[in-house]
């Protein structure tokens, strides 16, 4: 934790408190029992029997522990207390030495063992040796010098022996702290530790009505950055990135002129998280954004290496009692918000992404009422042969529905909802199951077409995927070379190793491989080796831009279809709306086209209608 102040930054030091917040509460327990019983029954003894200020200080230290386990009970801190009654005992050692002879020197040996296990090392340290030296001179008004002698060696040692055992537990403590509470790689906090101080830190400041805001930091693309330059440039550049932000606190550049508590930690990967205490308003919260972006326009030398990374971060500014973990996740939501957006910016969690939260569940409720009940339904976009009879030879399957709202806002925007929800699962399984019926059904009406069907990513992720369309392949007895599956570009990047994995298993079983919205994302020529399918799909963007004399899309696609006879792929244009752009794509050697041109998404039975007319 860092704590700004007009004068600089300073790491605010974990020492061992007097408190026993690491003690186990039953020994704490006992302990202030055994303390409780000791210093009332010597005190009564003294106050019968021998010395009134001994008995005084010895009954003062019995009501002293009385309310320290009072409040221990209490969950409240015992510091306080803790040190009037070490201050007790020490006034009560030192007149006992002075009237009683060694009786006093004799309780000093356990008196210095707790001092070392319950006080900081050099407190400890200090207080035993002053104590120890002043008991040792007021012996010696009633004991002989010889016999304070034998006890100065014997007191001396002791408290060599428990310094040097406290020093060495003190150190693997402190080791074992930092370990506890500092990422290994960038040295600033953890998850774990950001998590427990936040909540301690909301706790405190519930009675003064301090407004924390949260920045929740994630570097744009940071996979490309692993793959291109390594895994080791990789963590290079995250302690690169630490340092950057933690020069900007330091230097008063981050938060201007003004007392801040600031918290910077390393959630996970390339995510990072910055929680400032005592913010005045969300304007100064968004200035704090900005700068945070600015702050990584300069590129990071990485010993050789030269680059510059964007980032998107999400804001939670607490206007009222709300918890660590709600703010941590709200900003979590304003930043993926902000990657939505473009990158490279920073978004507030304000009443926009609350609609949108609640619109996206009352989404995923309709897409649960249309699974439900049947209301889901296939259209078939026909694909064109481009090259020879300009006949159609496949068709894309695309889904619909038939439930009102679903209807009305459109597949795209229902789909994108079931994706990040997991219902596309489902959704993939009926969309496979429903065409395989149709297949079987159809197949001695029908000449041989192929089925197009969309696949994602997050089913290719399922370990048990492929067996599922394994058992449907039996059950409708379907010629898998009659499928081409298909996988969108930008699904590809993110899980390439897994996804790849499965793509070839598919291959294995027949099925063709079509990888969909092509120049979209970001395909390299390693990807294209390793993708082991037949055909790209050129997304329609492209497409669109073939008439337009100032578009450098013309180029592009030349570019890809070149790419494609290179790989050995054939090439599918989508999105074909008139004869410009079909000429212009068959001329280029394009092979397959499907668009509004040719035709638009039909049902079966129009399907079936104008395949018999060819």
């Amino acid at each position: 934790m860092l704590k700004t102040t007009r004068s600089g930054i300073h790491k605010l030091a974990n020492s061992t408190p007097h408190s026993f917040k690491l003690v186990n509460p039953a020994i704490v327990v006992a302990l202030h029992i055994a303390a409780i019983v000791v210093t009332l029954s010597y005190g009564l003894h003294h106050l019968f029997n021998e010395t009134l200020i001994i008995a005084i200080c010895l009954l003062s230290g019995s009501i002293v522990a009385g309310h320290s386990l009072a409040r221990y009970f209490a969950k409240k801190t015992t510091d306080t207390h803790l040190s009037i009654f070490a201050f007790l005992i020490c006034l009560d050692l030192l007149i006992t030495s002075y009237y009683h002879h060694y009786r006093g020197l004799v309780f000093l040996f356990p008196f210095i063992g707790c001092l070392f296990y319950f006080s900081t090392f050099k407190k400890a340290l200090t207080i035993s040796l002053v104590l120890t030296t002043l008991c040792l001179a007021a012996a010696m008004q009633s004991t002989e010098i010889d016999v304070v002698l034998r006890f100065s060696i014997g007191l001396y040692f002791s408290i060599l022996f428990s310094a040097s055992y406290s020093h060495i537990v003190n150190k693997q403590q402190l080791m074992l702290e930092k370990d506890a509470h500092e990422d290994s790689l960038t040295g600033i906090t953890n998850r774990r530790y950001f998590n427990d101080w936040l909540h301690d830190t909301i706790t405190k400041n519930q009675k003064d009505k301090k407004h924390i805001a949260i920045f929740y930091i994630d570097i744009d693309d940071f996979k490309k950055i692993n793959d291109s330059l390594g895994h080791i440039a990789g963590d290079e550049l995250l302690k690169a990135f630490s340092q950057r932000i933690l020069a900007l606190i330091r230097q008063n550049e981050l938060i201007i002129g003004t007392d801040k508590i600031v918290n910077f930690a390393r959630l996970a990967g390339d995510e990072f998280i910055i929680a400032i205490v005592d913010i005045e308003d969300i304007k100064s919260a968004k200035k704090i954004a900005q700068r945070l972006i600015d702050s990584a326009t300069q590129p990071f030398d990485l010993k050789g290496f030269s680059t510059s990374i964007y980032m998107s971060i999400g804001v939670m500014y607490s206007e009222n009692n709300m918890s660590a973990e709600m703010l941590i996740h709200n900003a979590d939501t304003a930043m993926y918000e902000a990657k939505k957006n473009g990158k490279n910016s920073f978004h507030l969690y304000d009443d926009s992404i609350i609609s949108e939260l609640q619109r996206r569940k009352d989404i995923e409720s309709h897409i649960d009422n249309a699974l439900e009940n049947g209301l889901f339904t296939l259209e078939y976009m026909p694909i064109y042969d481009l090259q020879n009879s300009e006949k159609i030879v496949g068709v894309e399957t695309l889904i619909r529905c038939k439930e009102a709202y679903l209807e009305k806002i459109g597949p795209e925007k229902f789909i994108a909802v079931a994706e990040s929800s997991g219902q596309i699962k489902e959704i993939d399984l009926w969309v496979l199951e429903k065409t395989f019926q149709t297949i079987d059904k159809s197949k001695e009406t029908l000449p041989n077409i192929w089925h197009a069907i969309n696949i994602s990513s997050t089913e290719l992720l399922d370990a048990n995927f492929i067996e599922k369309i394994q058992q449907l392949l039996t059950l409708y007895s379907i010629d898998p070379h009659s499928i081409h599956l298909e996988i969108t570009e930008t699904k590809l990047v993110p899980y390439e190793n897994i996804i790849i994995n499965r793509l070839n298993q598919l291959r294995e079983l027949n099925f063709h491989l079509t990888l969909d919205d092509f120049g979209t994302g970001y395909t390299g020529f390693a990807q294209l080796i390793n993708f082991p399918g037949s055909y790209i799909k050129i997304d329609k963007s492209f497409v669109n831009e073939i008439n337009n004399q100032h578009s450098n899309y013309m180029q592009m696609i030349e570019i890809m279809v070149s790419i494609a006879k290179i790989y050995s792929l054939e090439v599918i244009a989508e999105g074909v709306e008139n004869s410009d752009q079909a000429a212009h794509l068959k001329k280029l050697g394009c092979q397959y086209a499907q668009g509004h041109f040719y035709s638009t998404a039909i049902d079966r039975d129009t399907l079936e209608q104008l395949l018999q007319q060819q």
